[in-house]
Order: C-alpha cells, then sequence, then structure tokens
C-alpha cells in the first residue's frame, strides 16, 4: 500500500511543478498578450503538458525493462549492464507518477472550464 502511496504523492509534487510552469507562463502571456491570447495558451499548454507527461512517463518505464536492457547488450555491446528488478520496479513507479500528474492536469483543466 506504500508504493500506491508514493505514486500519488509524487504525482501531485509533478502537478504542482507543472502549476507553477503554467501560473508563469499565464503570468508572462497575460503581461504580453492580453486575457483572451493567455485563455487559449493555457489550453493549447494544457494538451501539450498531458503528451509530455505520457511520454515521459512511458520512457521511464520503457528504460529499464528487461527488454530494454537486452537489446542494450545486443545492440551497444554493454557487457556490463544487467536487468535489475528493484530498478525497473522504481522506474515503474516513477513512470506512473508522471502520467498520474498528467491525468491530474487534465482532470484541472476540465474542473476549470466547467466551473467558469
Amino acid at each position: 500500500m506504500g508504493s500506491a502511496r508514493d505514486v500519488l504523492f509524487k504525482s501531485a509534487k509533478y502537478l504542482l511543478i507543472l502549476g507553477i510552469f503554467d501560473a508563469v507562463l499565464g503570468g508572462l502571456f497575460f503581461l504580453i498578450y492580453g486575457i483572451e491570447a493567455t485563455i487559449v495558451a493555457l489550453d493549447d499548454t494544457v494538451i501539450l503538458e498531458f503528451a509530455f507527461c505520457l511520454i515521459i512517463g512511458g520512457l521511464f518505464d520503457f528504460s529499464q525493462a528487461q527488454t530494454t536492457i537486452e537489446m542494450r547488450k545486443i545492440v551497444f555491446g554493454e557487457k556490463k549492464i544487467k536487468y535489475s528488478a528493484s530498478r525497473h520496479a522504481e522506474a515503474q513507479k516513477r513512470g506512473a507518477a508522471i502520467i498520474l500528474a498528467g491525468v491530474w492536469v487534465i482532470l484541472l483543466a476540465l474542473a476549470i472550464s466547467w466551473v467558469a
């Protein structure tokens, strides 16, 4: 149960980072272009952040998978590298947290647009 809680807390941390990025970007757009351009830019930013979180989260999981390790041995001739189930489990947790942060971004954007 602790690992699910860890993933949830990590995803909240990543969501906070994305929120700070959105606040800074929104403030800059508001100062330069006004409110209409800010709303459009932040709508597009949410979609890009979601896609970014899905891609990066998938790469974290993929980077430590057993087939990836075997491929690196064959293609690059790395002899010292070995598959580690604990490293793969940690990479899966990190990937899941990043993907969950992307889902939180979409859900928050939908909630804000529904209220506004």
